[in-house]
């Protein structure tokens, strides 16, 4: 059952009083788009509509799986910045919405190169609807993160032994 606020307006110099819902219908959120590549044995996100669609029609080197959760295409409230980095030498991206774990990286780990902010999600810590992003790492497959919303697939690459569950990385609109 949805609670029902009193939303006060002044108009002319008189109050007005508007019910108004307390909840607060979901933001606009968009699909972010994921690739595996087998030639670099890792996937990649991003929430480009054109740079998805580019990459599925011109590169044989990423395989497109569709939209796996939805991110913010700008600064929402409450909402915290993921990173991208790519590595020239693991030919690999790398996500984190960590602010500490971004600078470490641009301010110390060669091989890594910082891209943009891909998307905006939710912080680990957000209390409001929404939905865990795990993250996975594998020392197997070239230092390769993985990222699902998943029940499935986080029980089947949890039972993986290439993969190493180091817990949520971030959190995105409920579906």
């Amino acid at each position: 059952m949805k609670r029902l606020l009193l939303a006060l307006f002044i108009f002319f110099g008189v109050i007005y009083a508007s019910p108004v819902s307390a909840d607060i219908a979901p933001p606009n959120s968009q699909d972010v788009y994921r690739f595996w590549s087998p030639v670099f044995k890792s996937h990649f996100y991003t929430i480009d509509y054109d740079e998805a669609m580019y990459v599925k029609d011109n590169d044989n080197n990423w395989v497109y799986e569709g939209s796996h959760f939805e991110a913010f295409d700008y600064d929402y409230p409450g909402s915290t910045p993921v990173y991208r980095f790519w590595s020239p030498v693991f030919h690999k991206h790398f996500y984190t919405a960590d602010y500490q774990e971004y600078n470490n990286l641009v301010d110390s780990d060669p091989n890594w190169t910082y891209e943009h902010i891909d998307f905006y999600a939710y912080p680990i810590s957000y209390p409001g609807p929404s939905q865990e992003v795990w993250r996975f790492w594998s020392p197997n497959f070239d230092n390769a993160h993985f990222y699902t919303t998943s029940d499935l697939e986080k029980q089947q690459t949890e039972s993986d032994r290439n993969w190493d569950l180091e817990g949520v990385a971030f959190r995105v609109p409920a579906d």
